[in-house]
């Protein structure tokens, strides 16, 4: 079979760089059982036309240079154009909010008859990231894509949208492991480091282990502890105003955003990964994260709030309340020192997870669910 994977992701985005490395994985798992994978995305202000290769890479076939207040339009407009000049047996699409207008809803009623659709739909329900006075709309330009297309998928634990069925899958991580260091322990020096990667919003709940951290090291001020903030984000200038508060500059390191292949060296050194915190305020109770499956997949031990499938049937993980409340850092460190006792414990967790965590499972379900 063949796939056109289209999402309005640009591959240089600092704060989309995540999302844009899950389609990654998809593809290549996909690539892997022997399909024939090429993808439409954003690379600065070009979209690119493009045919994936087993070498991790790809090849250009056409790129078209777009104005950025034209993009989102322009965007859709040659993915259309594309998909219709060829023939592919399926086109996997990232679904795009329509309640600015029906440019995402055209795209798909122009390529109907061209080709079957997988719509993908990141989350859901979304309504608390969707201004309030366009709700009405957006659901019901929804509704009517998804009358329009053949299969939906979703990391969300839903099983229909709108009346119609979903194929649910876990988020996976794919990566080169050449570049996974699983030889460190995971407190060098006597120094815990928690490290949370985000681009960082309200609902990743980063200041309850700011509170967390200060409320530990107020009671054992000789404590050799550090947090490790790595990415941007709308909140980062309000975190960094807690921290000075709290005044832990001596213990938060703000990294800001660091490229993909850097992350690694940053793993290689940490004690355990920390997931977002903060679903309570998107009124969320479940999640299947792309960071905990990378700091899993890098032999680190994690911490995390919401229900998730892995996490929970997982002896390397520790799950703390979905709510406002400070989590209890005495318990997370020595959570982390007895996950340290453990011979080999970065090589121990990457095996537990190496399969459950990968993108296999994705493919091999969701090419059985639409052949």
């Amino acid at each position: 079979m063949n796939f056109c994977f289209v999402f309005r992701i640009n591959e240089l985005s600092k704060s989309r760089s995540g999302i844009f490395r899950k389609h990654i994985g998809q593809i290549f798992s996909l690539l892997d059982l022997g399909n024939e994978i090429f993808g439409i995305f954003m690379h600065k202000n070009f979209i690119l036309f493009v045919k994936f290769n087993k070498n991790l890479a790809y090849e250009i076939l056409e790129s078209f240079q777009v104005n950025q207040l034209e993009e989102r339009e322009c965007f859709w407009s040659v993915s259309s154009d594309i998909i219709n000049s060829k023939s592919f047996n399926f086109t996997y699409v990232r679904y795009d909010y329509s309640y600015h207008d029906k440019i995402f809803f055209n795209f798909v009623e122009d390529i109907t008859a061209k080709t079957k659709i997988i719509l993908e739909i990141p989350t859901f329900p979304y309504e608390e990231i969707i201004p309030s006075q366009f709700i009405q709309i957006e659901n019901s330009r929804r509704r009517r894509i998804l009358g329009l297309i053949d299969h939906v998928t979703t990391p969300s634990r839903v099983h229909s949208i709108d009346n119609k069925s979903t194929f649910v899958f876990d988020n996976g991580y794919y990566s080169d492991f050449k570049k996974i260091n699983l030889e460190n322990n995971l407190i060098i020096n006597n120094l815990i480091k928690l490290i949370m990667t985000a681009n960082f919003a309200e609902w990743h709940g980063a200041e309850r282990i700011l509170y967390s951290l200060k409320s530990y090291l107020s009671k054992s001020p000789d404590s050799s502890i550090r947090l490790v903030l790595v990415g941007d984000g709308p909140e980062l200038p309000r975190l960094k105003k807690i921290t000075e508060k709290l005044k832990l500059l001596d213990n938060v390191n703000f990294e800001g955003f660091v490229h993909v292949d850097k992350l690694p060296y940053y793993y290689s050194s940490m004690s355990c990964g920390l997931c977002t915190l903060g679903e309570y305020n998107a009124n969320r109770q479940d999640s299947s994260t792309l960071k905990s499956k990378e700091y899993l997949m890098h032999g680190l031990p994690v911490v995390y709030a919401v229900d998730d499938p892995v996490l929970d049937n997982s002896p390397y993980t520790l799950k703390v309340a979905n709510d406002s409340s400070i989590p209890d850092m005495e318990r997370i460190c020595s959570f982390v020192t007895k996950m340290q006792s453990a011979k080999d414990i970065r090589q121990l967790i990457y095996e537990y997870h190496k399969d459950s965590i990968s993108w296999k499972p994705f493919a091999k379900m969701l090419t059985r669910s639409i052949s």
